[in-house]
């Protein structure tokens, strides 16, 4: 996440709260939302990236081994991506 997401995450906070004053809509579906939106480019992002990182590292040659490095990479970003938006 870099430093204009937090800006643009900090800028929005006060229209989310207002929404929630109003009863217009829950917290929880715009933080949904923004993580359906997000995913896709974190999806491509993360495999560009951790696929080009793996295989220039020289890790494990087998697929089982790249897989499992791939899905626990994603769910870091997921996780630490999360953490900033709260």
């Amino acid at each position: 996440m870099d430093q204009r997401a937090v800006l643009t995450i900090w800028a929005q906070r006060l229209i989310v709260e207002k929404h929630n004053r109003y009863a217009f809509y829950h917290p929880f579906t715009e933080a949904v939302a923004a993580i359906l939106c997000d995913l896709p480019v974190k999806v491509g992002t993360n495999v560009t990236f951790h696929a080009t990182l793996y295989f220039m590292t020289n890790l494990r040659r087998t697929a089982s081994a790249f897989f499992n490095y791939l899905v626990f990479m994603f769910f870091i970003v997921l996780t630490m991506s999360m953490v900033f938006r709260t």
